[in-house]
């Protein structure tokens, strides 16, 4: 079954004895995110330096380790999440070993992949406070180093070797497919000025959720758990991965750019039919109307129009609807592993990144 199937059940928010915790989850993430960096990055590093030039050094550049000119550049500005999700999920039943940092180094590869290629459909100049890649080195090159990224993940898996790695390397196998159908979906929404609040969470099921499903799978089949520990991790990244998104579609509208290192307002303008903005199209109200009528203005959205879009979305309810679903996939994220034993630490680092994920500002 595919991973970008998503059960109706996330509709509803679970029962008020299912919380996440709350306790400085963005001070425990920062400090999962060096701990993730300090184990993974090395690993992530041999495995880039087996790319040639010119094609090396774009992926150098993407993944913050070289400036444009060539030089050092040591400003690796991901949170590392998808790694991050693999080694906590080893941890879950073991300890963490080279095959898991490898799986970690895979996923945190097809990531960059998929970042690689959504900047040039998006036509986005800046990620992470820099320029992107393709707007350094050219769309033409930036493709052709996803590609390159895609087969080293896979790479890096069989050299593995053993039964586990086939698995992992089949679950990464299928995630792409999904990666590849939410990023699809995303594009044909664009056509569109009008959609379900059940083929949105479709589209960003596949484009985010999947991958994080996968990380916490990954995790678990490297470390040799049994099929239904690494069914309910599947789940918990799966949740993980939405709320992320939801947040992250919030963020896109109202966040701040010196934050975010981010253009905040560029999906409006591109009248992108993110989660705040169809659950606020879908309402029965005359601000609901009017942003559904800007929507359809056969002319391109200036930047009156995109504060006036930002406004209407908050208006309609769109924003507080948006943050509550995010909320209730976070919930859900802790719920799938609430009858799966783990040591006490890993289970409240698990909580601390569902509740980053519905409650960030970056």
């Amino acid at each position: 079954m595919s991973t970008v199937q998503v059960q109706n059940s996330v509709v509803d928010a679970p029962s008020s004895d299912i919380r996440v915790a709350r306790s400085n989850s963005v001070g425990s993430i920062t400090e999962l995110s060096q701990w993730t960096r300090d184990k993974v990055l090395p690993v992530l590093r041999e495995s880039v330096g087996t790319l040639r030039p010119p094609v090396l050094d774009a992926a150098e550049y993407q993944f913050g380790w070289r400036d444009a000119d060539g030089s050092e550049f040591h400003a690796y500005g991901g949170k590392l999440l998808r790694p991050m999700l693999v080694l906590l999920a080893a941890h879950v039943v073991s300890e963490i070993d080279d095959a898991v940092l490898r799986g970690a180094a895979a996923v945190e590869t097809v990531h960059n992949f998929s970042l690689l290629h959504d900047d040039v459909m998006d036509n986005d100049r800046l990620r992470r406070g820099r320029p992107t890649t393709w707007a350094i080195f050219g769309e033409a090159t930036a493709i052709l180093v996803g590609d390159a990224l895609l087969a080293l993940a896979f790479q890096t898996l069989f050299r593995i070797g053993g039964s586990r790695a086939l698995a992992a390397a089949t679950m990464l196998e299928e995630t792409t497919q999904d990666l590849v159908l939410g990023q699809a979906l995303d594009i044909d929404f664009e056509k569109r000025d009008f959609v379900g609040i059940e083929r949105c969470e479709e589209m960003i099921a596949g484009k985010t959720g999947s991958l994080l499903a996968c990380a916490a799978g990954i995790g678990g089949i490297l470390s040799g758990a049994d099929t239904r520990v690494v069914s309910g991790l599947r789940s918990f990244g799966m949740h993980l991965g939405i709320a992320f998104q939801i947040t992250d579609d919030l963020i896109g509208i109202y966040g701040q750019e010196s934050v975010t290192g981010k253009p905040v307002g560029s999906d409006i303008r591109r009248r992108k039919l993110s989660v705040p903005v169809v659950g606020a199209m879908h309402r029965e109200c005359p601000e609901a109307k009017a942003l559904r009528d800007l929507y359809r203005a056969p002319r391109p959205l200036s930047d009156d129009d995109v504060a006036n879009a930002t406004c209407l979305i908050e208006q309609a309810g769109g924003r507080e609807w948006a943050a509550q679903r995010a909320a209730s996939h976070a919930s859900l994220a802790v719920a799938a592993l609430a009858d799966t034993p783990m040591p006490h630490a890993v289970r409240a680092k698990l909580h601390a990144l569902a509740d980053f994920a519905s409650s960030r500002d970056c």
